[in-house]
């Protein structure tokens, strides 16, 4: 499987350019497309911020010839919203869902 490849597939099915992408996930529009043409190892930290940002799990970006089942309605506004967010907004983002998914007062909500 050619892993630069698939990823430069569903940016594209997700209609997101190599640079809005690496906006996405704070890396540069050149070191995306290095990755898709092979030029840069992907390691599997890069791998889940791109599958995040393109609503992916791990395991559906690496399943094969299987579309991955689309999101619930609520879900994909969601995603929606996090893709305009900046960097500087998803880092953010980030830290509070840490928060929240480390917050024993938050169990059971």
């Amino acid at each position: 499987m050619d892993y630069g490849e698939k990823i430069r597939t569903l940016r594209k099915k997700h209609k997101l350019s190599a640079e809005k992408l690496g906006n996405l996930i704070g890396l540069s529009q050149s070191m995306i497309s290095k990755l898709e043409n092979g030029e840069r190892n992907l390691d599997v930290n890069v791998l889940e911020l791109i599958c995040s940002a393109l609503g992916l799990t791990l395991a559906e970006f690496f399943a094969e010839d299987k579309e991955p089942e689309p999101l619930n309605p609520d879900l994909q506004q969601v995603f929606d919203k996090i893709k305009r967010l900046s960097p500087r907004q998803l880092k953010i983002l980030g830290t509070v869902l840490d928060e929240w998914k480390t917050d024993p007062s938050t169990e059971g909500e």
